[in-house]
């Protein structure tokens, strides 16, 4: 779902820098977003929220907000939610408030989302830059998940989707696909970055 009007009606919105990481899960996206902040010092991180369980590498308030189903009802009820979907049977959310805050500041603003809610926010805000991350060929996506702390069913879900979500990144500004070690690309994609304006 996706409640764009409060702050699209914002004026400063137009004007605000948006950095959009996206991919297939194992794509090595919040790593590279991880990376980025050090690499590219944006002013705003905006954090997402999510009623999925705490894997043991993940901090609360760094990683996610992790919060209970009672708190996503409410939410989404009081309609404070920017986006929102159920993915992999959990919920994920961008709060309204986050990206109030960062256009309230016309602050650059980095952030991971789904490859649908991406391209979401840039049909409303086309000044996104949206960097879409893929897994290359060969990469054991399983054992990446695995090692993360994902549960083996989810882990399938998430696997089962990887084709379909790789045939939309060239529906992205900029596509990369990552290698065995995600920080080899972390240049790249800053290099890239500033050649297409968004950095100086």
């Amino acid at each position: 779902m996706w409640h764009e009007e409060r702050v699209y009606r914002h004026q400063n919105f137009l004007e605000t820098k948006f950095l959009v990481i996206s991919g297939p899960s194992g794509g090595g996206k919040t790593t590279l977003c991880t990376e980025l902040i050090q690499a590219l010092k944006p002013s705003r991180v905006l954090i997402k929220h999510t009623n999925r369980a705490l894997r043991p590498c993940e901090k609360n308030g760094v990683d996610y907000y992790f919060v209970d189903s009672y708190w996503f009802n409410k939410s989404i009820r009081k309609k404070t939610l920017l986006a929102y979907a159920d993915r992999y049977n959990n919920l994920y959310a961008l709060s309204l408030n986050e990206v109030i805050l960062a256009v309230n500041h016309n602050e650059l603003s980095i952030f991971v989302l789904d490859v649908h809610l991406a391209l979401k926010f840039k049909a409303t805000y086309k000044g996104a830059i949206l960097v879409f991350v893929g897994p290359a060929k060969g990469i054991e996506i399983k054992n990446r998940l695995l090692s993360r702390g994902d549960h083996s069913d989810e882990v399938k879900s998430r696997i089962e989707i990887v084709d379909e979500e790789m045939t939309m990144r060239s529906e992205f500004d900029l596509s990369f696909i990552t290698p065995c070690d995600v920080h080899d690309m972390v240049e790249d994609v800053r290099q890239t970055l500033i050649n297409v304006g968004l950095f100086i």
